[in-house]
């Protein structure tokens, strides 16, 4: 990792933080500076945001909160990727900047804030940077900070449940199931059906930076749904390394996702099995590139539990892959080498559940008239607490789905659940 002395930052305790989310003070003008060599870890933190200001950090309330919570936290020094990052610089030379930064998320503290009035946060989380970010945190030695202001990353202090825990917030739910423990498929197959927005699908290439060299040639020469699903497909094929398994990404409010009925350049689909009853329905297209089969898609909808697909590669998908993309038969030998392919499959692989250390969390509403923070979780040890802190807290969280499974049955008797 690159000398911490390399990297410029936010000098929390003497930022004016109205003035930042005000807009009244110039970018060039904050408390900008290189952090000391000598500094100790614990006084620098690092930002992971949905970004939602006017221009970079300027009038933005989630870097309003971030500071107010820093302060608070005794931090000195607040990395923040559009501050710290030449954003003007060269292809390669971003790319490695960003890997080089991207090792905060592992090493300090770190502070995230999500929150944007009238976005599920579920899906913030799922874009990629953000889901990239998070995803790194789960080694993190410092407990986690959220800071929200729009109530839709956490319960709003009046509003919070009586058993908050580690799993029933939106922020900390989506932490546990979906970031730490799931592929990149889910998020690249958001951007393709259009519910998670992304600036540039291009920046895949940096946030998937062991897939670098094959995104960058298949934005190039793809049309975009092509490309998307590619990248899809190449992550997925690393998902299934992992004891034979696949990634099923569910989803219980989202209608069925059409992928057959999107505007593809280069794939085709074949309906190769239809399976339908009044509480089941199966179906499975042939996925083809250039008329060579590598994958099928599998919808699922089974009363109960809504609707789900899956996306299952062949095992010679990533050579069909290469050879549609124009990698030499060399090229294609070195991606799949076991030397090359390790590091590659763990950095694209989710944490089994069972092998999950949960780090410290400590949730926190700011009011953004007053700037009092109300904190609505505190768990600051880092251990092996699976998903639940107790097992009392367990039992009302499976209560609780019981309800609400027992709801969607009345739901579907009305006729209210939509027929497969």
């Amino acid at each position: 990792m690159s000398d911490i002395s390399e990297w410029r930052a936010l000098k929390i305790q003497q930022v004016d933080a109205k003035a930042l989310l005000l807009g009244t003070v110039k970018e060039d003008d904050l408390p900008v500076s290189y952090i000391p060599s000598w500094t100790d870890k614990s006084d620098i933190a690092v930002l992971t945001w949905r970004w939602d200001g006017k221009f970079r950090a300027l009038g933005s309330l989630n870097v309003f909160c971030a500071i107010i919570r820093a302060k608070t936290l005794g931090i000195g020094y607040l990395l923040i990727d559009a501050l710290s990052i030449d954003q003007d610089l060269g292809e390669e030379e971003l790319l490695q900047k960003v890997i080089e930064f991207s090792k905060f998320y592992t090493t300090v503290q770190v502070i995230a804030a999500y929150d944007m009035p009238g976005e599920d946060i579920r899906e913030s989380m799922l874009r990629p940077w953000i889901f990239s970010e998070a995803r790194l945190s789960h080694s993190n030695p410092f407990p986690i900070q959220y800071v929200g202001h729009a109530g839709t990353g956490l319960w709003p202090a009046k509003h919070k449940p009586e058993y908050v825990n580690v799993s029933n917030t939106p922020f900390s739910e989506t932490l546990l199931y979906v970031s730490w423990t799931s592929g990149f498929t889910p998020t690249i197959l958001g951007l393709l059906f259009g519910y998670i927005g992304m600036h540039s699908i291009g920046d895949l290439a940096l946030v998937i930076p062991c897939l670098s060299t094959v995104l960058r040639r298949a934005y190039r020469r793809m049309s975009r749904e092509d490309y998307l699903l590619s990248a899809a497909l190449l992550c997925q094929c690393h998902y299934q390394d992992r004891e034979g398994k696949t990634d099923r990404d569910c989803d219980y409010s989202r209608p069925r996702l059409e992928i057959e009925e999107l505007n593809f350049d280069r794939y085709t689909f074949k309906l190769e099995k239809e399976h339908v009853q009044s509480d089941y329905g199966v179906k499975e297209f042939g996925i083809f590139l250039d008329g060579k089969k590598l994958a099928t898609w599998e919808y699922q909808n089974v009363w109960g539990y809504g609707n789900t697909f899956m996306l299952d590669p062949q095992d010679d998908a990533e050579r069909i892959l290469f050879e549609a993309l124009g990698f030499s038969q060399s090229a294609y030998d070195e991606y799949a080498s076991p030397d090359v392919r390790q590091p590659r499959l763990s950095a694209l692989v989710g944490k089994e559940k069972s092998a999950l250390s949960v780090p410290g969390l400590e949730l926190t509403v700011i009011d953004l008239e007053t700037e009092e923070q109300s904190t609505v979780y505190s768990e600051l040890d880092h251990g092996d607490r699976g998903y639940f802190p107790n097992p009392s807290k367990a039992c009302i969280y499976l209560w609780h789905r019981l309800f609400m499974l027992l709801h969607e049955r009345l739901e579907w008797g009305a006729g209210v659940n939509p027929k497969y």
